[in-house]
């Protein structure tokens, strides 16, 4: 049975279990955003999305990947008409040698493969601009954009940080699905 948290304010809901069902259902929407005439991929998962870029008009996006256990994904692109817009990739933490934002935690071992990215076929530079990588073209139904991110496993490592209720035996990642082992401490309340 799980506690009640008082911490979510006078209703006291039950922290983790009823956010899942509630969380799982929003999946989709994070997936992919706009913002004008850009399309946004945040999350990498098989299946296909319409998405509105306004004026009625939409775009259509397959997505094939094995990820996360391949770092291999392919978007086929297929808007109403050929026309220009913007699509940026999210290039996840973990494939830039950042495993979350601040520095608290690294990878034992830097990785120095680049992020691929080509547009049926033909590489397109791969430069990041907060977290994205910006393909900026005029697009025709059916044009194929693959990202390449190498999975490999990884030793991850906290940056000098002591807790006193936990100690971290080790952690492994096959970037970005995570494996942790920790010992709780007991704590002197004295």
């Amino acid at each position: 049975r799980w506690r009640r948290c008082s911490c979510i304010g006078p209703s006291r809901l039950a922290c983790c279990p009823p956010n899942f069902p509630r969380f799982l259902p929003s999946v989709p929407g994070f997936v992919y955003a706009t913002r004008g005439e850009t399309i946004y991929v945040n999350l990498y998962a098989a299946g296909d999305a319409r998405i509105d870029v306004g004026d009625g008009r939409t775009v259509t996006i397959a997505q094939a990947t094995r990820y996360p256990w391949d770092g291999a994904v392919r978007l086929t692109v297929t808007p109403e008409t050929a026309r220009a817009f913007a699509i940026k990739l999210r290039v996840p933490g973990w494939a830039r040698n950042e495993p979350v934002p601040g520095g608290l935690y690294r990878f034992a071992q830097d990785r120095d493969e680049p992020v691929a990215v080509t547009v049926n076929g033909e590489p397109v530079s791969s430069a990041l601009d907060r977290g994205y990588v910006t393909i900026d073209r005029s697009w025709t139904p059916g044009d194929v954009v693959s990202l390449g991110t190498a999975g490999c496993a990884s030793v991850l490592s906290l940056a000098g940080v002591c807790t006193r209720s936990i100690t971290l035996l080790g952690a492994s990642t096959r970037r970005p699905p995570m494996y942790a082992s920790t010992k709780l401490v007991p704590m002197n309340n004295a």
